[in-house]
């Protein structure tokens, strides 16, 4: 169904949970018409006990990040690609594709100290870029060494955060 999410359009969404496609943030609900501009928020409200409930203060005491190059269309890994190669295509999708144009993909597991306790949490691009903005980081997260990026998560102290507790994903950064 995310293909038939489009940028500036609203929607009608059942069961969703707190993401961003596109710029756009959706609020965690089980029935919503929500939509906003993450510069503009609006219509969503962070203060709603729902939100309330998934945001944590929260320090990054450890991180593995797995960067990889992937498909623009299917977003699956692409492995073995030689800087002589112009294109590469897709094992899953078949998209043949310039490597120029292909995405960078994270996945970043990142042990949290919570209170006294610590818990490992997933989280991906768009999270990463959230946070970056937080901290006053402008670079695009296809730009960072992961070495930097780890060591920008675990100097960062204690950061206010949106998440699943249940999936252990963190959605945003606040």
């Amino acid at each position: 169904m995310i293909d038939k999410i489009h940028s500036g359009k609203s929607y009608h969404i059942q069961g969703l949970t707190v993401r961003i496609f596109d710029d756009i943030k959706f609020l965690n609900t089980n029935e919503a018409t929500v939509v906003s501009e993450i510069d503009d928020l609006g219509d969503v409200n962070l203060m709603s006990q729902e939100i309330q409930d998934n945001i944590i203060t929260a320090h990054c005491i450890g991180v593995n990040i797995k960067k990889s190059t992937s498909c623009i269309a299917c977003n699956n890994s692409l492995e073995n690609i030689t800087p002589e190669e112009e294109t590469i295509t897709c094992p899953n999708c078949k998209l043949t594709t310039f490597i120029t144009i292909s995405k960078t993909k994270l996945v970043c597991q990142i042990l949290l100290k919570i209170d006294d306790k610590m818990t490992s949490y997933t989280t991906f691009n768009d999270e990463i870029s959230s946070f970056l903005r937080i901290i006053g980081n402008e670079t695009p997260v296809s730009e960072i060494p992961v070495m930097e990026l780890k060591k920008l998560l675990l100097k960062a102290g204690p950061k206010k955060m949106i998440i699943d507790r249940s999936q252990k994903l963190i959605f945003q950064y606040l």
